[in-house]
């Protein structure tokens, strides 16, 4: 949750490529107006603005975390592969020997 995006739902649609650039495009207008003609800055549509770039990079933010989660399960599924791995051939020597 943020200040900005109080409703944020991680679950629902990303944005498009093209609307997210649209996002960013709109915060440099924000910070244009903000910095070289503040007493012209309408601050309702700035705040609007900011929730919609927010509501954007905490979309980026769950995809990054979920993309870290996958990766992290993928990482231990082939460990324990591994590990189960290397338990058969040890277990396989083991019998190798015995036979003899």
């Amino acid at each position: 949750m943020s200040a900005l995006v109080p409703d944020f739902d991680a679950k629902a649609p990303r944005m498009t490529d093209l609307d997210l650039a649209r996002a960013m495009a709109n915060v440099l207008t924000v910070d244009i107006r903000l910095n070289e003609e503040p007493e012209r800055a309408n601050t309702d549509n700035c705040e609007r603005t900011l929730r919609t770039a927010a509501t954007a990079i905490m979309g980026l933010w769950a995809a990054t975390q979920d993309e870290k989660m996958r990766r992290r399960e993928a990482l231990v599924l082939e460990m324990e592969q591994c590990a189960a791995d290397m338990k058969a051939e040890r277990l396989g020597r083991r019998r190798a020997l015995a036979a003899v």
